[in-house]
């Protein structure tokens, strides 16, 4: 199944309501990633041909809506995942089943980072003052 417009608004929509990251369609950045692509390509190929006319506008237009909505959903799952990382590091069980490969590994980094840092601030004594 090819990824539509509408797909994507849905996804955007409920990222934005849901408080934890929503399971994705397979595949789903790499599909949008495609459709943005394939979507510029469109709009080079409009805008050699004519670039003020009205379908490359809104070619154009489209284009920009669909990096705005990736960069939504992005940074979204992005802040959703760092919340995760503090519920796992406070002895939470987030659930991590609906993240992308990627995501897990930005998971377990910033879960790696905070105990480190955490473990450093609780080890941590008074410096020999000096003179």
């Amino acid at each position: 199944m090819a990824l539509q417009f509408s797909d994507i608004v849905r996804v955007q929509q409920a990222e934005k309501t849901c408080l934890t990251p929503t399971q994705l369609p397979i595949y789903f950045f790499a599909d949008l990633n495609d459709l943005i692509e394939c979507t510029r390509i469109g709009f080079e190929k409009l805008a050699s041909e004519d670039a003020s006319a009205m379908k490359t506008v809104q070619m154009l237009g489209v284009l920009q809506k669909l990096r705005t909505f990736q960069n939504d959903i992005v940074n979204i799952r992005a802040r959703k995942v760092l919340l995760m990382a503090h519920q796992q590091i406070s002895g939470g069980v987030p659930d991590k089943k609906v993240l992308t490969s990627e995501e897990r590994e930005m998971l377990d980094a910033v879960v790696d980072a905070l105990a480190g840092t955490q473990k450093k601030i609780r080890a941590a004594k008074h410096e020999p003052k000096v003179g």
